[in-house]
């Protein structure tokens, strides 16, 4: 999704679900991000599209914002987030 939102390159760390034991829905890989990046969850806005995703974002604690596919995550999108 990112390298088609041309938006990969934003990004100071990317996690797989080949680094966790646990896939989604579990909040695993949001947990471990946190932890990567030295940040709580409610400092993390976290951007996703599919209900698995939705569910492990929202247990992580993270500040979720569902979108319906990749034309909806452009930089208006984190612009609008930063906004607020």
């Amino acid at each position: 999704m990112l390298k088609s939102a041309q938006l990969f390159d934003f990004f100071d760390i990317i996690i797989g679900n080949d680094e966790i034991k646990n896939p989604k829905p579990n909040p695993e890989i949001y947990k471990t991000a946190f932890e990567r990046l030295g940040l709580r969850p409610e400092e993390c806005i976290i951007v996703e599209d599919a209900p698995p995703g939705i569910a492990s974002a929202k247990a992580s604690g993270g500040v979720v914002y569902e979108v319906r596919n990749t034309d909806d995550v452009t930089m208006s999108l984190f612009e609008k987030i930063l906004s607020k």
